[in-house]
């Protein structure tokens, strides 16, 4: 299959140079744009997925603790992800595309767990 649906790249920059791991992030996303491929990759590199992602979904514990476009992403998701500081932060911005005008939605987090209304 040449031009598959669905890329799954697995830490595809891991142990990289800044350089080289910049040049492989942009030719994924040079691919993905060109042929319409949907590519999932695993970072640790939280700057290198705000650079490149057009969406991130963070983890904590198999929990997810922030889905939302890069330009949302807060330095205390970044805390939520890694469990830096002594509590985990109020809200971190809700997974819901932002709609022009519309204020950013919230999503609260009760003792470290995400907890979403029905």
């Amino acid at each position: 299959m040449l031009d598959p649906p669905l890329v799954l790249a697995d830490e595809p920059v891991a142990s990289l140079d800044p350089q080289t791991s910049h040049d492989v992030l942009s030719l994924l996303r040079r691919q993905a744009r060109e042929r319409g491929t949907t590519v999932l990759c695993s970072l640790h590199q939280i700057e290198l997925a705000c650079e490149f992602a057009d969406r991130i979904v963070a983890l904590r514990r198999g929990v997810v603790v922030f889905d939302g476009a890069p330009r949302t992403f807060q330095p205390q998701v970044f805390d939520a992800i890694y469990g830096r500081g002594d509590t985990a932060p109020e809200s971190v911005p809700a997974a819901r595309p932002s709609m022009a005008g519309e204020p950013e939605a919230t999503l609260p987090l009760h003792a470290g767990a995400l907890e979403l209304a029905q």
